[in-house]
């Protein structure tokens, strides 16, 4: 398909899920923070354009479902292919929060938390993932000292978010009674990592290991 071709499907689908109103602003805005080339779009060109046009989204499709068919439209007719024929990675969004101080946690909660509300998440959702990052987060600071948190947004269907922390820190010898909740720390009740499992709704082991 060519650069025309594309631009004018980009226009169709997003007419069909933002509505005739919004859809040539929402291209136009995205095109120029992209700086593409609209009449010789390259593949770089391309996945620049539904980089912005990803992130332009969020803000106009509030239903998670919407959002996610929407974009994997986009990305039908943007993301380039390789020579296997196999579609490019999805385009993915993510923030890196640096945790060093007590008020690093409460940014890193909070954006954790605004992602979820920007996708449709329901309050108990944005609650738990908040949480989850909280509990992280603190770990780093007092068993650590610094490190960051790392929040994506995986774009599935329905759209999920994938939480990362990482540190420099000792490592966790007792990890397995830590998990299983019969652990007192020191310095807490020593429930931040297994609290994290609920709220997550993943094994906390495959975050509990720290980055070297």
């Amino acid at each position: 398909m060519d650069s025309k071709g594309k631009t004018s499907r980009v226009l169709e689908i997003l007419d069909t899920y933002a509505g005739p109103t919004m859809a040539k602003p929402i291209f136009q805005l995205s095109a120029a923070r992209s700086r593409v080339n609209l009449n010789k779009m390259g593949s770089g060109d391309a996945a620049r354009l539904m980089k912005e046009l990803r992130l332009g989204l969020r803000y106009y499709l509030r239903d998670a479902e919407r959002l996610s068919e929407c974009v994997r439209s986009l990305e039908e007719t943007l993301t380039p292919t390789g020579a296997d024929g196999q579609q490019a990675a999805p385009v993915t969004k993510s923030e890196v929060i640096q945790i060093r101080q007590e008020s690093d946690i409460v940014t890193a909660r909070g954006a954790g938390r605004d992602l979820c509300r920007n996708l449709g998440f329901s309050t108990v959702v944005q609650i738990k993932v908040a949480t989850a990052i909280s509990e992280l987060a603190r770990n780093i600071v007092q068993y650590a000292g610094y490190g960051e948190i790392e929040i994506t947004l995986l774009d599935t269907r329905p759209p999920g978010i994938q939480v990362e922390a990482r540190d420099q820190g000792p490592g966790i010898d007792n990890l397995d009674r830590i998990l299983s909740g019969q652990y007192k720390s020191q310095s807490g009740m020593g429930m931040g990592r297994p609290r994290t499992r609920p709220c997550a709704g993943m094994p906390s082991r495959s975050c509990g290991r720290r980055r070297r």
